[in-house]
Protein backbone atom coordinates (compact mmCIF):
# COMPACT_ATOMS: atom_id res chain seq x y z
CA UNK A 1 0.00 0.00 0.00
CA UNK A 2 1.27 3.46 -0.85
CA UNK A 3 -0.15 6.94 -0.75
CA UNK A 4 -0.14 8.90 -3.99
CA UNK A 5 -0.07 12.70 -3.68
CA UNK A 6 -2.11 14.05 -6.65
CA UNK A 7 -0.20 17.36 -6.47
CA UNK A 8 2.98 15.44 -7.34
CA UNK A 9 1.49 12.65 -9.47
CA UNK A 10 -1.80 13.79 -11.06
CA UNK A 11 -4.32 11.34 -12.46
CA UNK A 12 -4.12 12.05 -16.19
CA UNK A 13 -6.38 12.83 -18.00
CA UNK A 14 -9.09 13.03 -15.33
CA UNK A 15 -7.43 15.87 -13.42
CA UNK A 16 -6.79 18.02 -16.48
CA UNK A 17 -9.00 21.09 -16.88
CA UNK A 18 -11.99 20.60 -19.18
CA UNK A 19 -11.91 16.80 -19.08
CA UNK A 20 -15.25 15.09 -18.44
CA UNK A 21 -15.05 11.68 -16.77
CA UNK A 22 -17.74 9.19 -17.76
CA UNK A 23 -18.94 5.93 -16.25
CA UNK A 24 -21.00 3.42 -18.20
CA UNK A 25 -24.40 1.93 -17.43
CA UNK A 26 -25.89 -1.34 -18.65
CA UNK A 27 -29.36 -2.48 -19.74
CA UNK A 28 -30.77 -2.30 -16.19
CA UNK A 29 -29.40 1.21 -15.69
CA UNK A 30 -26.79 0.03 -13.19
CA UNK A 31 -23.09 0.80 -13.35
CA UNK A 32 -21.60 -1.58 -15.91
CA UNK A 33 -19.55 -4.41 -14.44
CA UNK A 34 -16.32 -3.11 -16.01
CA UNK A 35 -16.88 0.62 -15.55
CA UNK A 36 -14.63 2.97 -13.68
CA UNK A 37 -16.08 4.65 -10.59
CA UNK A 38 -15.20 6.67 -7.50
CA UNK A 39 -16.56 9.62 -5.56
CA UNK A 40 -14.96 12.77 -6.89
CA UNK A 41 -13.83 10.90 -10.01
CA UNK A 42 -16.96 10.49 -12.16
CA UNK A 43 -18.68 13.56 -13.63
CA UNK A 44 -21.62 11.86 -15.42
CA UNK A 45 -22.78 8.45 -16.61
CA UNK A 46 -24.15 7.26 -19.96
CA UNK A 47 -25.27 4.00 -21.59
CA UNK A 48 -22.22 1.87 -22.36
CA UNK A 49 -23.66 -1.62 -22.38
CA UNK A 50 -22.75 -4.66 -20.31
CA UNK A 51 -22.73 -8.42 -20.58
CA UNK A 52 -26.15 -10.07 -20.44
CA UNK A 53 -24.65 -12.25 -17.69
CA UNK A 54 -24.82 -9.17 -15.46
CA UNK A 55 -27.65 -7.05 -16.89
CA UNK A 56 -30.17 -8.83 -19.10
CA UNK A 57 -32.18 -6.38 -21.20
CA UNK A 58 -35.95 -6.47 -21.52
CA UNK A 59 -37.36 -7.94 -24.77
CA UNK A 60 -37.34 -7.18 -27.65
CA UNK A 61 -33.65 -6.32 -27.06
CA UNK A 62 -31.36 -9.27 -27.73
CA UNK A 63 -28.23 -8.07 -25.95
CA UNK A 64 -27.16 -5.38 -23.55
CA UNK A 65 -24.65 -3.77 -25.89
CA UNK A 66 -24.48 -0.49 -27.81
CA UNK A 67 -24.76 -0.35 -31.61
CA UNK A 68 -21.69 1.42 -33.00
CA UNK A 69 -19.55 1.83 -36.06
CA UNK A 70 -16.84 -0.74 -36.78
CA UNK A 71 -13.80 -0.61 -39.06
CA UNK A 72 -14.58 -1.03 -42.75
CA UNK A 73 -17.81 1.00 -42.66
CA UNK A 74 -19.71 -1.70 -40.78
CA UNK A 75 -21.87 -1.63 -37.66
CA UNK A 76 -21.81 -3.92 -34.65
CA UNK A 77 -22.56 -4.19 -30.95
CA UNK A 78 -19.94 -3.30 -28.35
CA UNK A 79 -19.67 -2.38 -24.67
CA UNK A 80 -17.36 -0.01 -22.84
CA UNK A 81 -16.88 3.45 -21.51
CA UNK A 82 -15.81 4.11 -25.12
CA UNK A 83 -19.47 3.51 -26.01
CA UNK A 84 -20.71 5.76 -23.17
CA UNK A 85 -18.46 8.71 -23.95
CA UNK A 86 -20.01 9.44 -27.39
CA UNK A 87 -23.40 9.79 -25.69
CA UNK A 88 -21.86 12.46 -23.48
CA UNK A 89 -20.10 14.15 -26.41
CA UNK A 90 -23.46 14.36 -28.21
CA UNK A 91 -25.08 16.04 -25.21
CA UNK A 92 -22.12 18.43 -24.98
CA UNK A 93 -22.68 19.32 -28.65
CA UNK A 94 -26.35 20.03 -27.94
CA UNK A 95 -25.41 22.20 -24.95
CA UNK A 96 -22.88 24.09 -27.05
CA UNK A 97 -25.49 24.62 -29.80
CA UNK A 98 -27.82 26.24 -27.25
CA UNK A 99 -25.01 28.17 -25.52
CA UNK A 100 -22.44 28.89 -28.27
CA UNK A 101 -20.46 31.36 -26.14
CA UNK A 102 -20.24 29.13 -23.07
CA UNK A 103 -16.73 28.41 -21.85
CA UNK A 104 -15.59 24.80 -21.46
CA UNK A 105 -16.04 25.14 -17.68
CA UNK A 106 -19.60 26.45 -18.15
CA UNK A 107 -20.42 23.61 -20.57
CA UNK A 108 -19.19 21.10 -17.98
CA UNK A 109 -21.43 22.69 -15.33
CA UNK A 110 -24.42 22.61 -17.70
CA UNK A 111 -23.67 18.97 -18.50
CA UNK A 112 -23.97 18.11 -14.81
CA UNK A 113 -27.15 20.15 -14.42
CA UNK A 114 -28.98 18.41 -17.30
CA UNK A 115 -28.11 14.90 -16.06
CA UNK A 116 -30.83 12.80 -14.44
CA UNK A 117 -29.72 12.19 -10.85
CA UNK A 118 -29.34 8.53 -9.96
CA UNK A 119 -28.87 7.17 -6.45
CA UNK A 120 -26.38 4.44 -5.59
CA UNK A 121 -29.14 1.92 -4.88
CA UNK A 122 -28.74 -1.47 -3.23
CA UNK A 123 -25.27 -2.83 -2.44
CA UNK A 124 -23.53 -3.47 -5.77
CA UNK A 125 -23.29 -7.25 -6.22
CA UNK A 126 -23.31 -7.33 -10.02
CA UNK A 127 -22.50 -11.05 -10.29
CA UNK A 128 -24.98 -12.10 -7.58
CA UNK A 129 -22.44 -14.11 -5.57
CA UNK A 130 -23.27 -12.41 -2.26
CA UNK A 131 -20.09 -10.28 -2.22
CA UNK A 132 -20.21 -6.53 -2.81
CA UNK A 133 -18.20 -5.89 -5.99
CA UNK A 134 -17.89 -2.10 -5.72
CA UNK A 135 -18.88 0.55 -3.19
CA UNK A 136 -20.86 3.58 -4.28
CA UNK A 137 -20.39 6.61 -2.04
CA UNK A 138 -22.44 9.78 -2.11
CA UNK A 139 -25.98 11.00 -2.52
CA UNK A 140 -28.57 10.78 -5.29
CA UNK A 141 -27.44 14.21 -6.48
CA UNK A 142 -23.75 13.25 -6.76
CA UNK A 143 -22.06 9.90 -6.19
CA UNK A 144 -19.16 7.72 -7.22
CA UNK A 145 -21.05 5.51 -9.69
CA UNK A 146 -23.05 8.07 -11.69
CA UNK A 147 -21.49 11.46 -10.80
CA UNK A 148 -24.18 14.12 -11.30
CA UNK A 149 -26.38 11.52 -13.04
CA UNK A 150 -27.08 9.91 -16.39
CA UNK A 151 -26.93 12.30 -19.35
CA UNK A 152 -30.26 13.13 -20.95
CA UNK A 153 -30.20 14.62 -24.45
CA UNK A 154 -33.83 15.75 -24.16
CA UNK A 155 -32.89 17.94 -21.21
Amino acid sequence: TRTIDPRVCPDIPTMLPGVVTVSATGAKGLKSSYSNYGKGVIDVAAPGGDSTVYQTPEPPAVNGLILSTLPGGRFGYKAGTSMASPHVAGVVALIKSRHPNASPAAVKVLLGLQADAKACGAPYDIDGDGTVDAVCEGTKVYNGFYGAGVVDALD
